[in-house]
């Protein structure tokens, strides 16, 4: 019987026939007695290959190569460990490029009846995060209210910001949740949750506000598909409309995209220096079965309508003039509602925006607004128009539309 090597097992009586650990085949040891009492002592560890004591596997030499992998390995988790203490300190300092910037929403975060300061919270969030590239906290505590417009813009600005600004593959632009179970309810029906990859906290309880809301819906050229679903969505029960009602929706709500998109991110225009999305929308819908209300919104974030107006067309100019207008950018919102072009040498899609604001004018209630540039347009049920200017660039176009009617709506 050939015997590669024993090892002392603890324990181990003389004349214990039972295999030694570490060892291979039963040997015993000799001159203990029994069977291989009379073989000659073996030297522990020999024909084993320098393994351990305890039987592991023999140590594997490394190549100059794997030498080498390793060492650089080595320097690398040097060097993030580094960082992250440096991290670490910086954010305890309060200082520093990875702290966190507080960037709190407003008690009323309202394009209607809080714009300066939504809009203020829309331009500390872009320089922040896009021009900065600093890590910016979205905070909820002071929050008290939420309107669709402001929520679907900051749904709109956080899709962007995650999309274009990362920090060591990490998002650079995190948030809080509200305290109140409505708002909570309206940004998980938005898809706001979702989008920013955190868990619901209404996830599996039942809704607990009366106003549903459409998931938003965001795209580059496919306008057809979700305009029509949000308008099949909003049109199921809380207002009741006739089929040609229902088809004028849905054009007017894809003609008002289309003049909205087509000419947002014009090659020639300067978008300044926020980095853009080319090409990108949002759009989301609203319904209340017991307020008998729908609305539906829109937003890009290219030069806005003001721009895609020609400067110097005979068209803009003599619409300005009949109606005693100024060339702000309010003014030419105001007159792309009663022009036929909005560009030189191309058809103006402004249709849909006439179809929409007809439909305003049909309902018992509701109204069309519009906000582009540094201008804003109302237009309310009672054919009441209205141009102001805001106190800050939007960032794109904006539009809301919204009726509510207890009868029955004939286009």
């Amino acid at each position: 019987m050939t015997i590669v090597g024993t090892f002392d097992r603890p324990g181990a009586a003389a004349g214990d026939p039972r295999p030694r650990r570490g060892c291979v085949g039963a040997a015993v040891r000799p001159g203990a007695g029994g069977a291989g009492a009379d073989l000659p002592r073996v030297r522990r560890g020999i024909g084993l290959g320098n393994a351990s004591r305890e039987g592991r596997r023999p140590m594997k030499y490394m190549s100059e190569t794997q030498k080498a992998r390793h060492f650089l390995h080595a320097k690398k988790e040097e060097k993030r460990k580094m960082r992250r203490a440096a991290r670490k300190k910086l954010r305890a300092q309060g200082s520093g490029p990875y702290t966190r910037i507080d960037l709190s929403v407003p008690s009323s975060f309202d394009l209607r009846h809080g714009l300066k300061e939504t809009l203020e919270f829309f331009v500390a969030l872009r320089k922040v995060i896009l021009l900065d590239r600093r890590i910016g906290l979205i905070n909820f505590s002071s929050c008290v209210k939420i309107s669709a417009g402001a929520g679907l813009m900051l749904a709109a600005e956080v899709d962007r910001c995650r999309n274009l600004r990362h920090r060591d593959g990490k998002p650079t632009v995190t948030g809080t949740y509200p305290h109140d179970d409505g708002m909570q309810q309206f940004l998980e029906d938005l898809g706001f949750f979702d989008l920013i990859k955190v868990k619901s906290p209404l996830r599996g309880k039942k809704p607990v506000a009366k106003e549903r809301f459409i998931a938003m819906r965001s795209g580059y050229r496919d306008r057809g598909k979700p305009m029509k679903e949000i308008a099949d969505i909003v049109t199921k029960g809380a207002v009741r409309l006739d089929n040609e009602a229902r088809d004028a929706l849905y054009m007017g709500l894809l003609e008002a995209m289309n003049n909205v998109t087509a000419h947002a991110y014009p090659i020639e225009a300067r978008m300044g220096s926020t980095p853009v999305l080319p090409g990108r929308w949002w759009a989301a819908g609203h319904w209340d079965n017991e307020q008998k209300e729908i609305g539906t919104l829109i937003y890009d974030q290219g030069v806005g309508i003001p721009e895609t107006l020609p400067k110097h067309g005979d068209v803009v100019r003599n619409i300005l003039h009949r109606l005693q207008l100024r060339d702000s950018d309010a003014d030419r919102i105001r007159a792309a509602m009663e022009i036929g072009k909005s560009r030189v040498g191309a058809n103006y899609r402004g249709k849909g925006m006439a179809s929409l604001r007809h439909g305003v004018e049909k309902a018992d209630d509701g109204h069309l607004l519009i906000l582009s540039g540094t201008g804003g347009y109302l237009y309310q049920s009672n054919s009441k128009e209205e141009t102001f200017t805001l106190p800050a660039r939007i960032g794109g176009t904006f539009i809301e539309w919204r009726i509510r009617d207890r009868g029955y709506v004939r286009w």
